[in-house]
């Protein structure tokens, strides 16, 4: 066993425990909702979370330990001219996490935030651009975004199964989840969540599809199936976003204005469809609950109406002015992370506490200008450089590993960003945690393509 331990280099061990300690965060992130429903508590996540997190900083220290290298040789070699000016930018939002947790409570929810954004962007600075490390995540994603996809239709199919998993939840997750009535969540505790992980897995199906096409085009009418079931429309509509991006910046220059026009048709031809004959398609089941046309389920899915019920006199349209309110309020440092939620019972609230639907808002109103500017420049370059990256890929994203997951991180970043403006990603650990992720493939890469454009030039 000895021989076998040491027959290994320690940039081998490395890169083990670095896969192992990506591989098991987006597990983390994967089972969130047991977690959240089932255990009835995010603290319980935060554990496993940070000893991966912990993993990853020793499998970093290798080095070290092996001898190879010592401390002083370390800090010798440690010049600041040789970080990728992306590593430094990521530093930012641990500045305005920290500005904004100040200023706020010491709740467990907010410490939890802390923790888990605090930790994937340790994880973010310190990982190796080797592809080997990302390239098993788009399975475990795949592979759980087909469970969730099918527990949408036990939840349909068999509802006596399904009240066995309902049963198990606790803190009114099983109320919680009857209350969506037009809305299918599966083993989730809410129908976003169960549409973000079947998104997720979309994406690592159409960048599959090219290897084997019938096998993946019925995952992904499976797929999509149960995403039209969850009902969730913001949610689909950026997974269309993100796709679209995707195959704008993949296709030929040379096609680009065919596809473009045949899109743009397709669109328009489905939309004056879907309204001319609105009433007959009543009776099919997916078209009427991703596009509401149904008065139950129009009921159903506004916000407005939800809130109306006697414990919220409040719509979307307050809750973004309530957020904006609180900006001019306090435009420096905020009212404090995850201060929003208890501003909003009094004001626009009896009992019940909601956020802002809007990341953007609810960061300007909870960190004020320093922590909104210390997260969106990271989060805008990283998406820029992340589409200029897929842009200049040559091959096909089959074909090379690096194409694979540069699209996947764009795709996801894409659904993040467009999810933001009407819901509240930055704020569950589920989401956290995959956005940092596929942030984390991209900085690895272009962390890796700098170092060895730096070796050519001095060579």
């Amino acid at each position: 066993m000895n021989r076998v331990l040491r027959s290994k280099t320690a940039a081998q061990w490395r890169l083990i425990l670095e896969q192992i300690g990506i591989c098991g965060i987006t597990l983390v992130s994967m089972i969130g909702c047991v977690f959240l429903g089932i255990m009835n508590s995010y603290a319980a996540m935060a554990l496993p979370f940070c000893l991966l997190v912990l993993l990853f900083l020793f499998a970093g220290a290798i080095p070290l330990f092996s001898g190879k290298r010592t401390v002083a040789a370390v800090i010798r070699g440690f010049d600041l001219r040789r970080i990728p000016l992306v590593k430094y930018l990521w530093l930012l939002p641990l500045v305005g996490l920290m500005v904004g947790f100040m200023q706020g409570s010491f709740a467990m929810k907010n410490l939890i935030d802390l923790i888990i954004i605090g930790g994937c962007i340790v994880v973010l600075l310190c990982a190796s651009a080797n592809s080997r490390i990302y390239m098993p995540i788009l399975n475990i994603i795949l592979g759980f975004a087909l469970f969730y996809a099918t527990s949408i239709w036990v939840e349909l199919l068999l509802p006596g199964v399904y009240d066995g998993y309902l049963s198990l939840l606790k803190n009114g997750s099983a109320e919680k989840i009857q209350r969506f009535l037009s809305y299918y969540t599966g083993f989730t505790t809410s129908p976003g969540y169960t549409a973000g992980y079947i998104g997720a897995g979309l994406f690592a199906c159409i960048l599959k599809y090219s290897k084997e096409k019938r096998y993946y085009a019925g995952l992904i009418a499976y797929l999509a199936a149960a995403l039209m079931y969850t009902g969730m429309r913001m949610p689909a509509a950026a997974i269309v976003a993100a796709v679209f991006l995707f195959a704008a910046l993949r296709t030929p220059p040379a096609k680009r204005k065919k596809v473009f026009t045949r899109l743009l048709i397709g669109t328009v031809v489905v939309s004056a469809v879907i309204y001319i004959f609105r009433e007959q398609l009543v009776g099919v089941p997916l078209i009427r609950r991703i596009f509401g046309l149904t008065a139950e389920s129009a009921a159903a899915d506004s916000l407005d109406q939800f809130f109306a019920d006697g414990q919220m006199g409040a719509s979307r349209g307050n809750l973004l002015r309530h957020g904006l309110k609180l900006f001019s309020e306090h435009p420096i440092t905020g009212i404090g992370w995850g201060n929003y939620r208890e501003s909003v019972l009094g004001a626009l609230t009896q009992n019940l506490a909601y956020d802002a639907h809007n990341i953007y808002v609810q960061l300007l109103s909870e960190t004020g200008i320093i922590g909104f500017v210390s997260f969106i420049i990271p989060m805008g370059y990283t998406f820029v450089q992340t589409a200029r990256a897929v842009w200049a890929r040559k091959l096909k994203p089959y074909e090379d590993p690096w194409t694979v997951l540069l699209s996947f991180s764009l795709m996801y970043q894409t659904y993040f960003l467009v999810l933001g403006l009407t819901d509240n990603p930055l704020y569950y650990p589920i989401n956290q945690i995959m956005y940092l992720l596929s942030c984390t493939i991209a900085v690895a890469y272009l962390c890796g393509r700098q170092k060895a454009y730096k070796g050519v030039k001095r060579a």
